[in-house]
């Protein structure tokens, strides 16, 4: 199990105001989960510093180096400083890594299904965009490739409390709308969650449709790529009527963003 004295040192090394990772605590419950749950190979949705990249990698090292990290992000330049790529902290953090590891750019949760073709996800960490509904649509793309018992864990649930931030209600939201078991931190503001898997995608149906429902509060419109490869992955692994009603909240939406 990684100490906080461990993390502790890696924050004193690269954490600056405004960076926009995990906190001390975040890590510590992705660590602790990491540990009881024993995952074998891991997913992540969203990197940019690579701070909880490196406490992924940290604790999945203690369990052993056969276990594996796939860290997905749609950019290759870390948003509060393009200077840096994307995962710098890893290298900087983690100069000898202990398990499996791929850093991917340019990709996103809908590649899950690359990365899991020839074994599905233990755990899943989703740390992406914050407007709704974005965490639902990733949780949404990446249950078909978890196996049963998977963990999918979501950052930043309580961020919405925060005045300037009360858009970003989007890993709230699908937070909320998975039944039992799941669990949160109970250290500072409660930030980060997780829900365990135990039935098929197809058995989700219903709560992503809840979560969807609620009122969206991402700006722009759902962009045409995005769109596209949404509705390939939703019309294989899901059901029709659940196809077309996930269709039409994004349809929606989009005449609605278009028509301001």
């Amino acid at each position: 199990m990684l100490s906080l004295e461990e993390i502790e040192v890696v924050f004193q090394q690269h954490y600056f105001d405004g960076m926009g990772a995990v906190s001390r605590y975040d890590a510590k419950f992705l660590c602790d989960l990491i540990q009881e749950s024993q995952p074998a190979k891991c997913f992540e949705v969203g990197v940019a510093s690579g701070m909880s990249t490196t406490f992924l990698l940290k604790a999945l090292a203690k369990l052993g180096p056969d276990t594996e990290l796939v860290s997905v992000d749609i950019s290759r330049q870390y948003y509060a400083d393009r200077s840096k790529q994307v995962g710098y902290i890893v290298d900087a953090a983690i100069p000898r890594l202990g398990c499996q590891f791929g850093l991917h750019f340019n990709h996103w949760s809908a590649d899950a299904e690359k990365f899991a073709a020839e074994e599905k996800f233990d755990f899943v960490f989703i740390d992406a965009h914050h407007g709704h509904p974005w965490a639902t649509l990733d949780t949404m793309l990446v249950l078909p490739f978890v196996n049963p018992e998977a963990w999918i864990s979501v950052h930043d649930i309580a961020l919405q409390e925060i005045p300037k931030f009360a858009s970003q209600t989007g890993p709230l939201r699908v937070f909320e709308a998975f039944p039992e078991p799941k669990r949160k931190s109970q250290f500072e503001n409660q930030n980060i969650g997780a829900f365990q898997v135990t039935g098929r995608h197809r058995d989700y149906e219903d709560q992503l449709l809840a979560s969807l429902a609620q009122t969206w509060t991402v700006s722009g419109v759902v962009k045409e790529s995005f769109y596209n490869r949404i509705f390939e992955i939703v019309e294989r692994f899901y059901s029709a009527s659940f196809a077309a009603q996930v269709r039409k909240q994004i349809e929606a939406h989009n005449q609605k963003k278009n028509a301001k």
